[in-house]
């Protein structure tokens, strides 16, 4: 039990840590640190018997093993990497049973996360149609959201004085999904506002407690007691919010300007119940995916802003200088779009995704030519699948752990993408929609004229941007938090000001 105890703290201070120090593979001169990861390890973390999968081709193929509702041959999703060729049935891997400690209590069905197989294929064919439209809708909403914030003196990013990076565009992803998703602005609705984002805190506190007890006394409640109570006031608030959203667009004046979901509250268009869109709307404005976004919107900013090439300097340095140099706009967007990417291979937002396997299934991976690995997860094991060593999978990326900007403009195929949002079936929901998100703020920051002026210090924040490429895990564990989504431990202070060019 001690063990038990041990080990799950020490995975939540430092993923990368705790995978590295599981390693038996021998120090070599000429084999990086990221090199020695060994493609999967064990551990026993939160009651479970875990193998927490870092090789890039076994992510892969176990999140895209299933993709039909009934049992087929599963095939490798690259060359390198087999399920031992096995016959699976349906959900060999599922999410449901992975998720269900963490998440059940505090996002109730129906949660598509939580749901696989024919029932999680049904509810996101319902979803894709409500979300066909929705990246052209609101992208406009973005813009305008995002000049506001920039033009002001006051709220995220104050004018000529430094700020906590990470910090100022929490709040500001606050205002991008709050905006988006429920038509709540944070100087009209205050109220409104604040009391959406203190529950949606209290809810993630109470799901990552480590104190997992529902306690509730006169003057104290326990953290979990508290994210129960805030899931319970969060249903109505959102159907509040939704069925006025709904009365606003039924006005010609407010004609497109509500949020996505509100027409489908009322009149059903979308064959999505009441009940659906509530629950799911709840958990596209929910803390975890503010922070997601948060730290991704972080990462993008360092790179574009903050990193310089040395070999290759350009203006004053910046690759925000350098992509605003462009006349050619699909040029410009071609650009933006590749350090994004990047961005999100190197730093993604969650360090991974869990998977029950319901079936004894044997991995196997070819190391070299004539050498290869296996492992066995026993039925009712979970697989924990860790992204940020996928990404830098030295079998599929050249220089794994080095930022390249313009990585995916040169060739490399959709299937060597990172997996920062997933893969297969489940791939994330809103992957679009966040990818053009960062590329419209990006693209608006550039168009208003301003740059973001400052200096990364920390050894780790460098290694998880792939700035310096070759991480260090203690140096990374020491920088940067990772559980429930990444961020420097320590503030990056910057300053937003005019461009001197303009």
């Amino acid at each position: 039990m001690a063990s038990r105890i041990t080990q799950s703290l020490t995975f939540h201070q430092s993923p990368g840590s705790f995978i590295f120090d599981r390693s038996q593979w021998p120090d070599s001169d000429d084999t990086t640190r990221a090199e020695r990861i060994p493609p999967v390890v064990t551990a026993e973390i939160l009651n479970r018997n875990v193998h927490i999968v870092s090789s890039y081709r076994l992510c892969k193929a176990i999140l895209t093993c299933n993709e039909t509702s009934g049992a087929r041959e599963a095939e490798p999703s690259s060359g390198d990497a087999r399920l031992d060729g096995q016959k699976l049935p349906p959900d060999t891997f599922t999410a449901g049973p992975a998720y269900e400690q963490l998440m059940a209590a505090f996002f109730p069905p129906p949660d598509i996360l939580l749901q696989d197989g024919k029932s999680h294929h049904e509810s996101k064919n319902k979803w894709k149609t409500s979300f066909a439209g929705l990246i052209e809708n609101c992208i406009p909403h973005v813009e305008i959201l995002t000049r506001q914030a920039l033009n002001l003196q006051i709220g995220p990013f104050p004018r000529d004085r430094p700020f906590d990076l990470y910090e100022a565009l929490k709040d500001f992803a606050w205002d991008l999904l709050l905006g988006v998703f429920l038509g709540l602005r944070r100087d009209t609705n205050k109220k409104n506002f604040g009391e959406i984002v203190s529950r949606q805190e209290d809810l993630l506190r109470g799901q990552f407690s480590l104190f997992p007890v529902a306690l509730s006394v006169p003057f104290w409640s326990s953290a979990r007691s508290r994210g129960l109570k805030a899931v319970r006031n969060l249903g109505p608030a959102m159907r509040k919010h939704l069925n006025h959203q709904w009365e606003r667009s039924q006005q010609p004046s407010e004609s497109g300007q509500s949020c996505p979901f509100a027409h489908g509250i009322k009149a059903g268009s979308s064959g999505l119940s009441e009940e659906e869109i509530v629950s799911h709307t709840r958990l596209f404005t929910s803390s975890i995916a503010n922070k997601a976004l948060a730290s991704l919107l972080t990462a993008y900013f360092m790179n574009m802003f903050l990193w310089r090439d040395s070999e290759h300097q350009h203006d004053e340095g910046s690759l925000a200088s350098l992509v605003a140099s462009q006349a050619d706009p699909d040029t410009r967007h071609s650009m933006l779009s590749s350090i994004l990417l990047e961005t999100a291979r190197l730093s993604p937002p969650v360090v991974g995704v869990m998977r029950r396997s319901m079936e004894t299934v044997k991995l196997e991976q070819d190391m070299a030519p004539d050498e290869s690995s296996s492992h066995t997860i026993p039925a009712g094991h979970d697989a924990w699948l860790y992204f940020v060593a996928a990404n830098r999978d030295p079998s599929v990326f050249k220089d794994p752990g080095e930022f390249r900007w313009d990585r995916f403009m040169s060739g490399e195929t959709s299937q060597d993408l990172g997996l920062a949002f997933g893969a297969g079936c489940k791939t994330c929901l809103g992957a679009d929609l966040t990818h053009q998100i960062c590329i419209t703020v990006m693209h608006t920051l550039l168009d208003c004229g301003l740059k973001i002026e400052g200096r990364v210090e920390e050894a780790g924040v460098k290694q998880w941007l792939g700035w310096d490429r070759s991480p260090s895990p203690e140096a990374m564990a020491r920088d940067l938090k990772q559980l429930p989504c990444q961020k420097p431990r320590r503030p990056v202070m910057v300053t937003l000001c005019r461009n001197s060019m303009e």
